[in-house]
């Protein structure tokens, strides 16, 4: 029913329009989130952050939003339209989502706090507390719990140190020859003037390793960064096989 001489459809139109719907129709669930908060990208410099887009848009060039096709389009079609609303509803869930989902990283009870109350009005616009609304209508929050962090910190403060502590004392350094994480590691230079260094084992592990396994061209370096552990510095001064020791290829 468009009059040709007003209404013009392109091309472009009805491809974004299929290429929109077909994505809706393939898309996986787990993959809906990213779908839907990506839907509507634009590069247009001019772009704001109110609803639709700048006039100068042109698809394909400074604009790939996959839903513009289908707004431009849906004008002409009511069905259409009823399915861009219900995009732009699923659009606004899945952006809510996202938000509650950094809101949970960040830790900060606030945060999630208000993550969760606009996620429940995105989802049921009458959720809204209002002083005019019936009681009934206003719907209850279920599990609302306020944290009290003094309370927290005396039910829980004893294993929050527990596990703060294991974390700023966990061990991250590795022995150079077995690599395995060790608490206490010494240069290969410490050993030098000791008894056993110039054992056949030690010699021949140094040699693989400096040429092998080290960035240090100069062979000082190499001997004041590679760090052995006690376990295998015993085993290769008193001259015996490292079977700890990896491969080198």
């Amino acid at each position: 029913m468009c009059n040709t001489d007003l209404c013009h459809i392109s091309d472009d139109m009805r491809a974004g329009t299929v290429a929109l719907l077909r994505k809706i129709t393939l898309i996986k669930s787990s993959d809906c989130l990213s779908l839907y908060t990506d839907l509507n990208q634009c590069q247009n410099p001019n772009r704001t952050d109110n609803l639709g887009h700048p006039l100068n848009c042109q698809l394909e060039c400074n604009c790939s939003s996959l839903l513009r096709p289908a707004r431009l389009l849906s004008c002409h079609f009511v069905p259409l339209r009823n399915t861009v609303h219900n995009i732009y509803e699923l659009r606004r869930l899945a952006l809510a989502t996202r938000a509650l989902n950094k809101a949970k990283e960040s830790g900060c009870f606030t945060e999630i706090e208000g993550a969760v109350k606009h996620l429940l009005e995105v989802c049921d616009p009458s959720s809204s507390v209002n002083e005019t609304a019936p009681a009934e209508e206003v719907p209850a929050i279920v599990n609302h719990c306020p944290v009290d962090e003094e309370q927290v910190m005396e039910q829980l403060g004893k294993a929050l140190r527990k596990v703060t502590e294991v974390r700023d004392t966990y061990t991250t350094t590795a022995c150079d020859l077995c690599e395995q994480l060790k608490t206490k590691l010494s240069s290969l230079r410490s050993y030098e003037n000791k008894k056993g260094f110039d054992s056949e084992k030690i010699t021949q592990v140094i040699e693989l390793h400096y040429i092998n396994k080290t960035k240090h061209e100069d062979i000082t370096e190499f001997l004041d960064n590679t760090y052995i552990c006690d376990f295998c510095a015993d085993k290769l001064r008193g001259n015996k096989t490292l079977h700890a020791v990896p491969s080198i290829t």
